[in-house]
């Protein structure tokens, strides 16, 4: 997948909330993702919880906004990296701007994912996509 494929897909998800979970609740885990570590491995994007104000960069009109922004992305990324199980995930990616990790997790850091409700907002599977031609 393109990198900038992958970036827009990931700020539609960001952008338009899809299956997002209110603050502290358990984070929605998509049933793909189950079924993936049922069988052993799975690359997933988990989704961080940062401030409610957050918003994508476009929007903030400040450079020292988008710093506080990233730094506070880098914080939740850093408190759900810390909590998981060291030998039971592999860090694929760390996104800078939006608030995303790519991981790769068997069923042990799925269960530490789900137990993290306060840092965690959803378990997304990792799919590629063959590129497709205009019709």
């Amino acid at each position: 997948m393109s990198r900038w494929l992958l970036v827009g897909v990931l700020a539609g998800y960001y952008l338009h909330g899809a299956g997002r979970v209110d603050a502290n609740g358990p984070p929605a885990v998509d049933s793909d993702v189950r079924q993936a570590v049922g069988k052993g491995l799975a690359r997933v994007l988990v989704e961080v919880r940062t401030s409610p104000t957050a918003q994508p960069e476009g929007g903030l009109t400040t450079p020292g906004a988008v710093v506080t922004q990233r730094a506070a992305i880098a914080a939740a990324q850093g408190d759900v990296l810390s909590r998981l199980p060291r030998s039971h995930f592999a860090l694929i990616r760390r996104y800078e701007s939006v608030p995303f990790l790519a991981l790769q997790i068997d069923a042990d850091a799925l269960r530490a994912l789900e137990a993290m409700g306060d840092v965690v907002t959803r378990v997304l599977s990792d799919q590629t996509f063959a590129p497709t031609t205009r019709q």
